[in-house]
């Protein structure tokens, strides 16, 4: 059996100077989630931002996508008009993912979407995000957990992680109608 070709997306934003990030910019390539694909599921490939010409060609290629986390998504794509004070968004993004997703939809290949990435997926499906909730953004290092969450016994995780698991939380977004062909399956403990 082959190895399946995981495209992951890329990224590059402004961001805080700790750790990782040089000079205000982080370069995210996502390498965080290449040791454990290789390990357990195929070979992974960065798909740069903003080639739409090419996004028949990248879903062609590979066999499932992961929507990783980053930036916040702008309203626009939601039909609101940002009603907070924030540079930390990236449209071409929004633009290069929205396409990325509805082709991989069209095709009928399997897609992993993390944080920003399922709010994006709830965007595409028409339905709106809640620009800002308090008491989410996480200052300490992203690898480290903070926060509790609750599992669905009906979701595909409640095997891996049971009733409850701890996450980090590195966004300020979250989503406020979710679209009806999408199911819920982790939630805030606090919700």
């Amino acid at each position: 059996m082959k190895n399946a070709i995981i495209g992951i997306t890329g990224n590059v934003s402004k961001g805080k100077s700790k750790d990782a990030w040089e000079n205000g910019i982080s370069r995210t390539d996502s390498s965080t989630f290449f040791s454990d694909i290789i390990l357990e599921i195929g070979v992974p490939i960065i798909l740069p931002i903003g080639f739409e010409q090419v996004v028949k060609d990248y879903v062609t290629m590979i066999d499932k996508l992961i929507l990783t986390g980053g930036q916040h998504i702008s309203p626009r794509f939601y039909g609101e008009k940002r009603s907070i004070k924030s540079d930390d968004y990236n449209e071409d993004r929004d633009i290069f993912e929205s396409r990325l997703l509805m082709e991989m939809l069209k095709q009928n290949k399997p897609v992993l979407a993390i944080c920003r990435g399922a709010q994006l997926v709830n965007v595409v499906s028409g339905r709106t995000l809640n620009q800002l909730i308090s008491n989410h953004w996480q200052e300490e290092i992203p690898s480290q957990a903070h926060q509790s969450i609750r599992l669905s016994k009906n979701s595909v995780l409640f095997p891996i992680y049971g009733d409850s698991s701890q996450i980090n939380s590195l966004h300020i977004q979250s989503t406020k109608e979710l679209a009806p062909e999408l199911e819920a399956i982790t939630w805030d403990h606090k919700d």
